[in-house]
């Protein structure tokens, strides 16, 4: 009925104004404040007959309805599902119209009466408020000023994040903490109302700005985002949903934290919530001494959002009766320590067990990346050409740390442009930024902004180059490849394909879930062979006079451009793309099949509970009692579940349902190999120095190298693969060695450099010396004398070349060392039979 609704209404603005109350003199009296000028609001349009009809719900209330659980006692809530699934602005706006709904007062007169009550409860908030006299605010300022953990050793005050739940309260601890801290700028906050951009703007200063010591957030701030750079956070209000107290502290530990964390929570003493909130929390800080500290990480199968806010709203309404608070406690007691025990020890938390071949695979697949790292120093050449080019600086401040005073405006501009599609925004400065991830920290030094591939700043520098030079790269370029001594030249063709699924995005009606670039050399003569691997990292420009003899050759091949084009194309879609696409669609359709699985039996649960809920308040109307929930409202909760179940697995099904784009050609090259310079190249030009030996006798030497490798790898007990049969594909080294012990498979990838007897030096390329310096503790340096009469002397060097000495590793393909040098350092095969510790997980 209405009235029981208006009821019910009521004791849920109750609610809101106790919870505002207990976070702070100041959203209270906002609160108070907005609802007296509601009410008055609805005087003078009763005054004018806007709504003279009646004063109870009005239509703007009727749609909150939907989220409102009447169950006849006069203690309605909130729905849990629906209200949580609001985000903080529609929250607050239901908060705000609910209690503004709040009134028992059915003429103008007992609404003018009600507003007089509101007039001396405001004056009592206000001189609260002027007062200062606010106790969490107290206990607040002496743990910044006190606790140990707010200082380093240095006695430099730490980063905080304060989270409330409330924006009249945000701002209220804004101007507090702002006047405790004696500068506006070292304080910086986030709410439900601060857009995307500007948020991570924020968030960037946070990061970055030495000055800003603190962030005041609602949960706006736990939307994915990490802040790590702070590990201490404080819970000014507490949700009253578990799992948001296990997101925000996930804000800072997080994978990568190398600090210890700390959370402090804050409640208000002598309060309703206060008697649930503190049994609560003494009982889990027992059950994390009992368990060393896991609690944590089950927090939310402690109690769940709906059971909490039961026992919140029941302490509020009844909690002066004993009784309720004895049986309030009970429940505490009884059911906090068995479900933490259950939520550690219960198996069901260790079912996502990966299999000894799966695990395998994965350690695998994790070493091959890891061997295609971009090394700082690659990133560092290309940022610092790039960056100047379009009129930025950065000045060295510590070794290997930089300081960029002024991004430049196009740069900027062009990240707005890309923040829209999502992502991060710019920063007009960085204090701090580097190319090497042990640089990001150091001690009395600014933590640096890591400047890699998927920084804000690196890709907003490396798109604005692609289009500033993209019909240079279109033009093509003519590349030597001086590890090629043969005579036939081909066509390098960069070529990028996408697989996207169907869920629109802003400016297509797909969204790309996977991109990959390869590099396809087509010969003159045979099938295309690509790779996804760089290949023009190995070969070098050519030079004047070597572009000058092969000019005839490039022109020709332009003339047939299009069959080289078409040929790469064709490779892409007949090879390239179904094998990217297959390898998407694996992961995605096992993901989404689990996903869909999970929301279909909770969704279905709920379905089922609400459609037998409402046959039963059915029967009870037919038998004539009263029932508790009036049955269309149970009847309307089933239908909203499935409606929410059918819009669900609708967008699942879209994201499972993943198709490979069209792929397109980015750039091209024309590669020379070194012997056919020789030939075109007069003697002495410098080319021709470079091919060096008969070809068939280097390659006999490579091979007997090679197989001298492999015999030695499988006498020190391993399993040993020569990975040289596609020499366009190579990853950097030529042997892949495994070794299983148990369970456990070890890795190590050995370079094979063979040299007939007497040779004085060996060559490495760029892509060989990158992969040394990947994995410096499985790459191995083979080094055979290949004796001509016969018979194979093999030596083992560890560990990354030294190339320290070289200015500029970027700027060249290949690095030639002193063989003897090199023999000498080096040690027996049988000196390298036990694998090197596995990194950690």
């Amino acid at each position: 009925s209405g009235d029981g609704r208006r009821g019910n209404t009521v004791g849920f603005a109750l609610t809101v104004l106790q919870r505002r109350l207990a976070s702070s003199p100041e959203a209270i009296y906002q609160s108070l404040l907005r609802r007296r000028g509601r009410l008055e609001g609805r005087i003078a349009e009763e005054r004018q007959a806007v709504r003279a009809s009646r004063l109870g719900l009005s239509g703007r209330q009727e749609r909150l309805s939907r989220l409102l659980a009447a169950d006849g006692s006069d203690s309605a809530v909130v729905d849990p599902d629906a209200y949580d699934e609001l985000d903080e602005s529609e929250q607050a706006e239901v908060d705000a119209e609910v209690v503004d709904a709040a009134t028992a007062a059915v003429t103008i007169a007992e609404l003018e009466a009600e507003v007089g009550t509101l007039r001396q409860l405001e004056g009592l908030a206000f001189r609260l408020r002027s007062e200062g006299t606010d106790t969490k605010w107290a206990q607040l300022s002496r743990t910044l000023s006190d606790a140990p953990e707010m200082h380093s050793a240095s006695g430099e005050r730490r980063k905080l994040i304060v989270f409330t739940e409330h924006r009249d309260t945000l701002n209220y601890l804004v101007d507090r903490l702002r006047t405790f801290l004696g500068t506006d700028e070292e304080v910086v906050f986030i709410s439900g109302g601060t857009g995307r951009d500007e948020r991570r703007r924020i968030q960037h200063r946070f990061m970055q700005d030495p000055d800003v010591l603190v962030l005041v957030a609602t949960d706006a701030a736990g939307e994915g985002i990490n802040l790590q750079q702070a590990h201490l956070v404080v819970n000014y209000d507490l949700p009253w949903n578990p799992n948001r107290i296990e997101q925000r502290f996930g804000r800072v530990h997080r994978i990568g934290q190398t600090e210890v964390c700390h959370m402090w929570n804050l409640v208000a003493d002598e309060t309703r919530e206060a008697q649930v909130y503190v049994r609560l929390l003494e009982k889990i800080e027992q059950m994390r001494e009992t368990f060393d500290g896991q609690v944590s990480a089950v927090l939310g199968e402690v109690l769940s959002g709906r059971e909490l806010r039961g026992l919140l709203l029941e302490a509020i309404r009844y909690g002066d009766r004993p009784e309720v608070r004895r049986r309030l406690d009970e429940v505490i007691d009884a059911d906090v320590p068995a479900r933490v025990a259950a939520a550690i020890t219960d198996p069901v938390l260790a079912s996502e067990v990966i299999g000894y071949s799966d695990l395998d695979r994965i350690r695998r697949d994790m070493d091959e990346a890891a061997l295609r790292r971009i090394q700082p120093h690659y990133v560092r050449a290309f940022f610092e050409a790039a960056f100047g080019e379009l009129g930025g600086a950065m000045r060295e401040v510590e070794p290997g740390r930089f300081q960029i005073r002024r991004v430049p405006l196009s740069v900027r501009q062009h990240s707005r442009t890309v923040a829209a599609q999502g992502a991060p925004a710019l920063l007009e400065r960085y204090t701090r930024v580097t190319f090497d991830k042990d640089l990001t920290e150091g001690t009395g030094v600014p933590d640096a902004d890591l400047l890699a591939p998927g920084h804000p700043l690196l890709d907003a520098v490396v798109d604005l180059t692609l289009e500033n030079h993209r019909d240079q790269i279109r033009r093509g370029a003519v590349l030597v490849d001086d590890a090629d001594a043969g005579t036939a030249p081909r066509v390098m063709v960069m070529l990028e394909h996408e697989v996207a699924d169907s869920r629109p995005s802003a400016k297509a009606p797909h969204t790309v879930v996977s991109r990959r670039f390869e590099f396809a050399e087509i010969p003159e003569a045979g099938e295309p062979t690509a790779s996804s691997h760089a290949r023009y990292l190995d070969y070098r420009p050519a030079s004047e006079s070597e572009a000058a003899a092969v000019a005839h050759l490039v022109e020709q091949q332009r003339s047939a451009g299009a069959s080289a084009e078409m040929l790469g194309m064709d490779h892409a879609i007949n090879v390239s793309a179904p094998e990217h696409l297959a390898s998407v669609r694996a992961r995605t359709v096992s993901r989404v099949e689990r996903t869909r699985e999970a929301v279909y039996r909770r969704l279905t649960k709920e379905i089922n509970y609400w459609d037998n809920r409402a046959a039963q308040l059915q029967l009870d109307v037919e038998a004539g009692r009263v029932p508790k929930m009036n049955a269309d409202t149970a009847r309307r909760r089933a239908d909203e579940y499935a409606f929410r179940l059918k819009t669900r697995l609708a967008a699942l099904e879209r994201e499972r349902t993943v198709s490979a784009l069209p792929p397109r050609v980015v750039g091209g090259a024309f590669v020379v190999p070194a012997g056919l310079l020789a030939e075109l190249l007069p003697s002495g030009s410098g080319a021709a120095e470079q091919v060096v030996g008969d070809e068939l006798s280097k390659r006999e030497t490579e091979r007997r190298a090679i197989a001298a490798v492999l015999a030695a790898e499988h006498a020190a007990g391993w399993d040993a693969v020569d990975l040289n049969d596609e020499r366009s594909n190579h990853p950097g080294f030529d042997i892949r060695s495994s070794q299983t012990a148990g369970a456990v498979t070890s890795y190590r990838y050995l370079e094979v450099k063979g040299r007939v007897t007497g040779a004085t030096t060996v060559t490495v390329s760029r892509n060989e010396i990158l992969t040394s310096l990947n994995e410096p503790d499985r790459w191995i340096l083979a080094l055979v004398e290949v004796v001509p009469d016969g018979g194979e002397n093999v030596r083992y060097l560890p560990g990354p070349l030294d190339v320290s000495s070289k200015d500029n590793l970027f700027e060249v393909t290949s690095v030639n060392f002193n063989w003897t040098s090199l023999w000498a350092r080096g040690r027996e095969p049988s000196d390298f039979t036990q694998p090197t510790p596995e990194r950690s997980a």
